[in-house]
Formats: C-alpha cells, sequence, structure tokens
C-alpha cells in the first residue's frame, strides 16, 4: 500500500499506474492507438506514424509518452499493423511499455456505394515497472537531524515489474469516396478486452476495460477548403473523458494544405491544433490548455502532442483520401 501511495504523490496523478492507459489530444492522427479497426484504413500502401505527448511538464519527473506505428492494406479488405507505445513518469522510474500486433477486416469492401464497415482486433504485451531504489520514505527523516539516506527505509527496494497479455478490439464505419461533399464516420473500441492482472505487488490489480467511441464528419466547401466537426467518448473504470472540437483544412495545391483546429475536453483543457500536409507527410502540433477544477490542482500546467505521419502513396495517387481523418 505503501508503495501504490508513493507512486500516486510521486506522478502528481489520481489514477493507478495501471490504469493510466496511453491517451492523446490528437486522437484522429494516432489511429492505432485509437481504435483498432482504423488499421489499413488509408489512401496508399504504407503508413507509418510517430507521436510524443510532455504531459504537465513543468511537474518534475511528469509523464512522457512516445509512439510509433506502421499499417498497410493487404488487397481491398485486409489491413495490417503494429505500434508501440512508451510511458515515462516520476522519480521512482515508472516507466510502461505497450507492443500490440493487428488486424482489420473491411466486411463490405468497394461495392457498398462508399459505405464501409471495418472490425479490427490487436493482441500484444503491456510491460510496465517502477525502481523504488530512487524512492525516498519517511523512516528516513530523523527528527533533529533530517533527512538520512543512509538509514533503511524498511521496505522491500526490488525492482517491481510486470508483463502481461492484452488485447484490444474495435469496429468503424465511415461513407467516403472521392468527390464526395460530406463523409461522416463513427467507431467504438474495447481496450484492455482480457483485464489482465497487472499489479506490481501482491494484491490484485486488473486493467479496467476502456470503452472508447468516436464520431464525426467532413464536409467539404468547395474544392480548397473542408471542416471536420469531431467527438470522443471515452470511460474506463469510474473515470470518463469526453472531447469535442473541430478542424478546418485548406488545400494550396495538390502538394500542401494547413489545418487548424480547437477541441474541448469537457471541465478539463482547451486544446488549439495547427498542422500542415506536404507531399506525403502529415505534421500536427497541439496544446492542452487546463480550466476548470483541474486547473487548480495543476496550477496553470501545460500538455504537448507533436504528431507526424508519411503515407507511402500506391500507384493511384488520390488527394482527397477515401476514409476520412478520424
Amino acid at each position: 500500500m505503501k508503495r501504490l501511495l508513493l507512486l500516486l504523490c510521486t506522478i502528481g496523478l489520481g489514477l493507478t499506474a495501471s490504469a493510466q492507459d496511453p491517451h492523446f489530444s490528437q486522437y484522429y492522427n494516432t489511429p492505432l492507438i485509437t481504435n483498432p479497426a482504423l488499421a489499413g484504413q488509408f489512401a496508399g500502401k504504407l503508413r507509418v506514424g510517430l507521436v510524443y505527448r510532455d504531459q504537465w511538464s513543468q511537474i518534475p519527473d511528469a509523464y512522457e509518452t512516445f509512439g510509433l506505428g506502421v499499417d498497410g492494406r493487404i488487397g481491398s479488405k485486409w489491413g495490417l499493423s503494429g505500434h508501440v507505445v512508451r510511458q515515462t513518469a516520476g522519480v521512482v522510474g515508472y516507466e510502461r511499455l505497450d507492443a500490440m500486433a493487428g488486424v482489420s477486416y473491411d466486411i463490405l469492401g468497394e461495392n457498398a456505394g462508399g459505405h464501409h464497415i471495418v472490425g479490427g482486433a490487436q493482441i500484444g504485451i503491456m510491460s510496465h515497472q517502477i525502481d523504488l531504489t530512487e524512492a525516498t520514505f519517511g523512516s528516513q527523516y530523523i527528527p533533529g537531524t533530517g533527512f538520512d539516506p543512509g538509514n533503511s527505509a524498511g521496505e522491500n527496494l526490488d525492482d517491481n515489474s510486470n508483463t502481461v497479455l492484452n488485447m484490444h478490439l474495435g469496429a468503424l464505419w465511415f461513407v467516403g469516396k472521392p468527390g464526395q461533399k460530406i463523409a461522416p464516420f463513427a467507431g467504438v473500441a474495447v481496450l484492455n478486452y482480457l483485464q489482465p492482472d497487472a499489479s506490481l505487488g501482491t494484491a490484485e490489480d486488473r486493467l479496467p476495460l476502456k470503452i472508447y467511441s468516436h464520431f464525426g464528419a467532413r464536409f467539404q466547401l468547395g474544392e480548397r477548403f473542408s471542416l471536420s466537426p469531431h467527438a470522443q467518448v471515452l470511460y474506463q473504470g469510474p473515470a470518463n473523458s469526453n472531447l469535442v472540437g473541430v478542424n478546418g483544412h485548406f488545400a494550396f495545391s495538390n502538394e500542401f494544405a494547413l489545418a487548424a483546429g480547437v477541441a474541448h475536453r469537457l471541465e478539463e483543457s482547451i486544446i488549439p491544433y495547427i498542422g500542415f500536409d506536404w507531399r506525403s507527410f502529415t505534421v500536427g502540433a497541439s496544446y492542452d490548455l487546463a480550466i476548470g477544477d483541474i486547473n487548480d490542482v495543476n496550477k496553470n500546467k501545460r500538455s504537448f502532442e507533436l504528431t507526424i505521419t508519411y503515407i507511402l502513396p500506391g500507384s493511384e495517387i488520390d488527394a482527397k483520401p477515401v476514409c476520412p481523418r478520424l
């Protein structure tokens, strides 16, 4: 129990280490982490994505998250994917690594008037650990003397780690074809489907189910400009997070476009976004500005997020993706 409390205080979060699943404000630019069914749903042969998130950076040793994903299509219906996400936080050296491989299948294919229904699944490992040799304990503070690192902590300071099998499931519906003026989409994912025991001690600590939905539409307003309102709803255990936003996209040419938008994570933050498309690259940057009750605790701390995506074009390059950016 002391170890759990120490970890919570150190990383400054109201969740246990195992319950802090990776999450990103630019969920539309991290498709493999958002929904397994999004694997292969893009115009091209191969997609490579990078993401970096610096969460509450003004707090010492706060959360940093790195992610790398690769996916592609096999024929007109199958998609394959693989991604890794690494999180670090806290003076006790907390680390978490998720490594997943996935597959998706488009049930309707290309012969349903632009309608697509896709199912997807991912399987892999979740591994995390803490290093309590970097921690300090109350028993090491001596009245009248102060902190004595040589004084016994009275705890087992061996590294604590655990690796478990994990699985995610997802489904996706979207309408998209070249020249379409309105392209709606909706998806749902059930993450941590196996609810493995990810405890770092003797007490059982199962990963709670993470129920995740996302939906919206892309409206093509003229030849160069499109507008995409979007939303996500997330539930995990007793916690929930709801986000609504809108992004605009203006194409200066077939090779260059600018994007900008804003989102609101209800009762938590305002999230401005800016990005650009250049040839086969998409770069996005966002900044979480805390508001409401969390701002009172967080003392105006901020979170920065950067995404970079590269798509290897197919034999026929379509400047307008068949699948709207989700």
